[in-house]
């Protein structure tokens, strides 16, 4: 089973690469890519490694607020890596930036692990955020879209909050199980190390909590988002079809954008491409076009992460070695 969820992705990546090689016009893909500003191109790469920096920040931050600390370096350097390991398997990043920071810092992978989750929780409000930005600022389109994509536009509303409810109970009764359970056995030695980790995690997750200064937390989240959203709307000015697109344009592909690669696939391959085609379909670009500016966006990206990546593991290597 295990074997089959680490496959899976794998081979769905690659048949969705297939997929996308079929559908794409490489001629007009290398047309498109000589015609770009080759500055507008290179500048977002930097700032997405700015948005890596950010993203480090405020993991000390979280970090320091349960009693650990860190250097910035050395966490960029975990992110950046972090994020070349999830181009090889889906959420294999997480993993890989908690294991770089207990090694580098004596940090206990469990407290870096629920810290990491933290993360996640705020990047889906601040996601979140971003939509409803887009709902303000584009409405009509973004309405549209959103409608269009929803497995279950035709089914009623209520029977989804009855679903939800009923979900949300379940979860409330299996966690008093498994408390009660755990009180029950908590002398066995195994149950103990479990629990140990569980604190630990546990200890990551609520980080938000304890944190002293909660503004800068947030500036750094703002900030992190900002970052993408700027990256993505100056490489929509960097391709012929895309550059006359406006800002807020920039925020909904970035934001739509996320919601593909949030699919359990190496770098969001063909959900992030379908995803950007839709948005793009939306502002009357053809949707053979705007199929080759999301490849054109995704690949600068994925390239920049290669490159970022390396460097950063090359130098852990260098100090490891050097140590």
């Amino acid at each position: 089973m295990k074997f089959l969820k680490t496959i899976f992705p794998v081979l769905l990546a690659l048949l969705v690469g297939i997929v996308l090689y079929q559908l794409i016009d490489f001629k007009k893909l290398f047309d498109e890519l000589q015609k770009a500003n080759i500055w507008l191109v290179i500048i977002p790469c930097f700032i997405m490694l700015f948005a890596h920096y950010l993203r480090a920040v405020r993991m000390n931050l979280l970090l320091k607020a349960v009693g650990y600390k860190t250097s910035d370096w050395n966490t960029s350097l975990a992110v950046v890596v972090g994020y070349l390991a999830n181009l090889i398997l889906p959420r294999m990043g997480e993993v890989t930036r908690c294991t770089i920071i207990q090694r580098t810092n004596q940090i206990p992978a469990n407290v870096s692990i629920g810290v990491v989750v933290t993360e996640r929780i705020v990047d889906v409000l601040c996601v979140l955020v971003c939509l409803v930005l887009c709902l303000f600022l584009e409405y009509n389109v973004i309405y549209d879209f959103v409608l269009s994509i929803l497995p279950f536009k035709n089914i009623e509303v209520w029977k989804l909050i009855l679903a939800v409810c009923i979900l949300l109970i379940l979860g409330f009764i299996g966690v008093l199980i498994i408390k009660k359970q755990a009180n029950k056995f908590s002398e066995n030695k195994w149950i103990k190390k479990v629990l140990e980790l569980f604190i630990g995690f546990k200890s990551g997750v609520l980080s938000v909590f304890k944190l002293q200064n909660r503004i800068l937390f947030i500036a750094l989240s703002v900030g992190i988002w900002f970052s993408y959203a700027l990256l993505t709307w100056i490489l929509l000015l960097a391709f012929e079809p895309t550059q006359n697109l406006s800002a807020s344009v920039g925020l909904v592909v970035n934001t739509m954008g996320a919601f593909g690669m949030a699919v359990p696939v190496q770098g969001g391959i063909g959900a992030y491409h379908f995803m950007v085609q839709s948005v793009l379909l939306l502002y009357q670009i053809p949707a053979q076009i705007g199929l080759i500016c999301a490849t054109l966006l995704h690949s600068s990206q994925m390239l920049a992460t290669i490159i970022f990546g390396s460097i950063a593991g090359l130098i852990l290597l260098f100090n490891k070695n050097k140590g």
